[in-house]
């Protein structure tokens, strides 16, 4: 009877321990474009020749108020048990890497330009960013505050959670990181639960991705030449199919120079319980294609953009 009864506790108390035991997705709260164009802090980015307006986090962060908002949103998530990335400490780890450039040149002569937000992303590798913006709005005597928080994939930049919060009218000066904390201490919980539910479905169907294969340089094969008994082309193509989860992944653009995998499939973790990333999936893709003795006059070169995004070139291998 006792083993009964102690089957009959384990059944109840395992569901309990798994959820206690389930992993937060690690977040990091910035302010959003939005805010950041307000207050003018944009910084011009050359993209390859073409010119973009994109936030200057540094700059953002001399606003003393926004660096309160932000310590005070991440505290409220930390003692939720999602663990936070601190914007501030991430931009002074980007500062003290004296090899980390504007531009990646590979040197096989394949370039990725890479914009500020890219290299705050593979510097932070953080699950999830919080964009976080307010506006204070006058009530008559009163006044309110109106909080805009979305919850970004870091890896495919897709919203996947939102939610506005407003605080009630308050006479006289108001300070905005008391009344977001409790706001947010109030109203968080239905916004936290489509963040976790986000990242319980990337642990069963994996991470989404975009790798891209190019031909770089002047080579004497494309994508559509055949490498022994078969196109160069179906043996990547097979080697996705291998690695992904449940073998999905999307081919959305093939020429004889190109080819762009969408929604690429990635485990969260590899086969030694590691954590993984875009750039530690595409080593195992290149590895596994160097394993083919048929691919042995080919180099291939990964280089990342931001978290989400590979590129592998494909060159002669002199």
């Amino acid at each position: 009877m006792r083993k009964l009864y102690l089957f009959i506790l384990v059944g109840i108390l395992m569901p309990v321990l798994a959820m206690a035991q389930a992993k937060r997705p690690t977040i990091m709260v910035i302010p959003s474009d939005i805010w950041c164009n307000q207050n003018g802090c944009m910084v011009d980015f050359d993209n390859q020749g073409v010119i973009e307006k994109t936030p200057d986090y540094k700059a953002a962060l001399l606003n003393s108020e926004l660096d309160q908002v932000i310590t005070a949103f991440g505290g409220c998530m930390q003692d939720r048990d999602f663990p936070t990335k601190l914007l501030s400490q991430t931009i002074k780890n980007m500062q003290e890497d004296a090899a980390l450039t504007q531009h990646a040149q590979l040197a096989d002569g394949g370039t990725v330009a890479k914009t500020p937000f890219d290299k705050l992303m593979e510097s932070a590798r953080a699950d999830i960013i919080i964009n976080i913006n307010w506006e204070v709005k006058q009530l008559g005597p009163k006044k309110s505050i109106v909080f805009s928080i979305q919850g970004i994939d870091a890896y495919t930049g897709m919203q996947v959670a939102s939610t506005q919060l407003t605080t009630p009218g308050v006479m006289g000066e108001i300070s905005v990181p008391t009344m977001l904390v409790d706001c947010v201490n109030a109203n968080i919980d239905d916004f936290n639960e489509r963040l976790q539910s986000h990242f319980d479905d990337l642990f069963e169907k994996g991470r989404q991705v975009v790798v891209e294969c190019l031909r770089s340089g002047d080579t004497d094969f494309d994508f559509n030449t055949t490498m022994g008994s078969d196109e160069l082309s179906y043996i990547i193509e097979d080697a996705f199919a291998e690695l992904t989860v449940n073998g999905v992944f999307s081919l959305d653009v093939q020429t004889p120079n190109k080819m762009t995998f969408n929604q690429v499939r990635i485990p969260m973790f590899n086969a030694n319980g590691r954590a993984i990333d875009t750039r530690g999936w595409a080593r195992q893709l290149v590895n596994k294609l160097r394993s083919n003795p048929d691919l042995s006059s080919i180099k291939m070169t990964v280089q990342p953009k931001g978290l989400g995004k590979v590129f592998i070139f494909f060159t002669n291998n002199f």
